[in-house]
């Protein structure tokens, strides 16, 4: 995404279209069985896009302290509910994460 025009980020529809759409159908099926809207995962990526992406001069840009903000933004988003389904179905949760 870095060097691209801003509109790839900054238009919502074009955004869950190129980035979060394709990312989605890359996870694992376990992953997917347990459902997009379950673990948050549109809502992961636009706070993730708004949190360490930047637009300057008309391009994107990641930004300096990105690395350090993805991998603890995820595990905020995603620990809760993993958790929460390791609780409601503790078969799905387990077969997920190990093949994750």
């Amino acid at each position: 995404m870095a060097g691209h025009a801003a509109h790839m980020v900054t238009d919502d529809d074009h955004f869950r279209h190129s980035i979060i759409d394709p990312t989605w159908d890359l996870m694992p099926l376990p992953i997917r069985l347990i459902g997009r809207e379950r673990l948050g995962w549109d809502e992961l990526f636009f706070r993730l896009r708004s949190e360490v992406l930047e637009v300057r001069g008309g391009t994107l840009h990641l930004r300096s302290n990105a690395r350090d903000l993805i991998s603890p933004m995820i595990g905020r988003m995603l620990t809760p509910k993993l958790s929460s389904l390791a609780q409601d179905q503790p078969n799905d949760a387990a077969l997920a994460l190990n093949q994750a």
